[in-house]
């Protein structure tokens, strides 16, 4: 599958996995592809509980749905304080954000 390929049908997949799994304590989810893999980053407030992990692993299993066996998928939950600026790691696109004020502690 070519890059522009995989890129526009990795962001789709992601929306739409997203539909109905946005909680309040998500704060944005990115997506970044390469060759035949897909990474996703769910951005959670502080903790996130088990219900929200069970949330990320049917995230992963509706995109896997989508690629397999063609693509790897691999969706991770990650912590970050709600006071901190929420920053793209390495090639990764922004597909949910949601609002939230501007007064972040510089790190």
């Amino acid at each position: 599958m070519e890059t522009g390929e995989l890129r526009a049908r990795a962001i789709c997949s992601v929306a739409r996995a997203l539909l109905g799994m946005v909680k309040p304590n998500m704060r944005c989810v990115f997506v970044s592809w390469a060759d035949q893999a897909i990474s996703v980053r769910v951005v959670y407030d502080d903790d996130f509980t088990q219900s929200d992990i069970d949330d990320v692993d049917a995230i992963e299993t509706e995109m896997l749905a989508d690629f397999f066996p063609d693509v790897n998928v691999e969706c991770r939950a990650e912590r970050l304080a709600s006071k901190q600026r929420v920053v793209p790691q390495g090639n990764e696109v922004m597909v949910f954000m949601r609002a939230e004020c501007n007064q972040y502690d510089e790190p």
